[in-house]
């Protein structure tokens, strides 16, 4: 905690020996940085990385499923007519 403290007012320290509209601005950009919000995606990466790799397979399988249908009712069609 001690090192975090130290690093915050040495920041502080090198800021406000600059001029005053310098300092505050820089104070200002360094205020936001720390501020900002992480994303929801960042936040979840694990979540949404897993998620999309269950979709991608499960998406596969599906149209897998579906072309090996469409040749099994394709071949059966032709039997029939080749039987007729």
């Amino acid at each position: 905690m001690q090192g975090a403290r130290r690093g915050t007012r040495s920041r502080v320290s090198r800021i406000t020996s600059r001029p005053k509209a310098e300092a505050s601005l820089n104070l200002s950009l360094i205020l936001k940085e720390e501020m900002k919000n992480t994303s929801w995606i960042r936040k979840n990466w694990l979540l949404v990385a897993g998620v999309s790799f269950i979709g991608v397979h499960l998406g596969t399988y599906f149209i897998q499923r579906a072309a090996k249908e469409s040749v099994k009712s394709q071949s059966r069609g032709k039997q029939q007519s080749i039987g007729e």
